[in-house]
C-alpha cells in the first residue's frame, strides 16, 4: 500500500532471534483521510533521522502488511518497504486504495458481538505472490453478496492503529460491482 503523510515520531526498537539482537524503527506517520488526520505505526529497517528535521516535509510510504488470525483476533503489522519526500511546490493528492482479485472464500470463524454475528474469513489470492487478505464482516449487513461469486475486491484505507492499541479497522472493502461497504480487511 502506499499512503502520503508526515513523520510525527521516530523511536528505536530491537528484539533477539537466535540470540541475535535486531534493530528497527518505528515510525509514527500521520496523514489526511476522510475527514480527518489518521495515524499509522511502520516497522522500519532503516531511517534517516535527518528527515526528521523539517515536520511539514510529506512524504509517500510504501508499506507491506502482515496480518495473523490468532486465538479468535486479527493483528497486523506494517512493515515499510520504502519512503521519499514529495516536492513541496507538488499539489499533493492522497490515495489509499488497491485491489485484490480473489481466488477462494473461508470462514474462519465467528462471533456473536451484542447480538450481531461478526464473521471473521479469508480471501486467498488469485496471484500465488501475494498474502492472503483476512477480513471481518457482520451476517446482518444489508450490502452483504454471495462473496464465493465475488472475484476483485476494491480496498480503501479508512482509519489505522496507533502505537500499541488493538485495531479494529484499517481497510474498508467494497465489490467491484458496486461501491457498498461489506467489511472490514486486517
Amino acid at each position: 500500500m502506499i499512503i502520503t503523510g508526515t513523520i510525527d515520531q521516530v523511536q528505536t526498537r530491537f528484539y533477539y532471534r537466535n540470540d541475535k539482537k535486531i534493530n528497527y524503527y518505528e515510525i509514527l506517520v500521520s496523514y489526511n483521510f476522510y475527514n480527518g488526520v489518521n495515524q499509522i505505526l511502520l516497522l522500519a529497517k532503516d531511517f534517516d533521522k535527518r528527515d526528521l528535521n523539517d515536520k511539514e516535509q510529506l512524504f509517500v510510504f510504501e508499506f507491506d502488511t502482515a496480518t495473523k488470525f490468532v486465538n479468535d483476533r486479527l493483528t497486523t503489522d506494517f512493515y515499510l518497504q520504502h519512503y521519499k519526500p514529495l516536492p513541496k511546490k507538488e499539489g499533493n493528492l492522497i490515495v489509499v486504495r488497491t485491489y485484490f482479485e480473489k481466488d477462494t472464500f473461508d470462514v474462519l470463524g465467528k462471533q456473536v458481538v451484542k447480538g450481531r454475528t461478526k464473521v471473521f474469513a479469508r480471501f486467498t489470492p488469485k496471484n500465488k505472490k501475494e498474502n492472503d487478505l483476512y477480513c471481518y464482516f457482520w451476517e446482518d449487513n444489508h450490502f452483504l453478496v454471495d462473496l464465493n461469486k465475488v472475484t476483485k475486491i476494491q480496498l480503501n484505507c479508512r482509519s489505522l492503529p496507533y502505537k500499541d492499541k488493538f485495531i479494529s479497522n484499517i481497510e474498508v472493502w467494497r465489490t467491484m460491482e458496486k461501491e457498498d461497504f461489506i467489511g472490514s480487511i486486517l
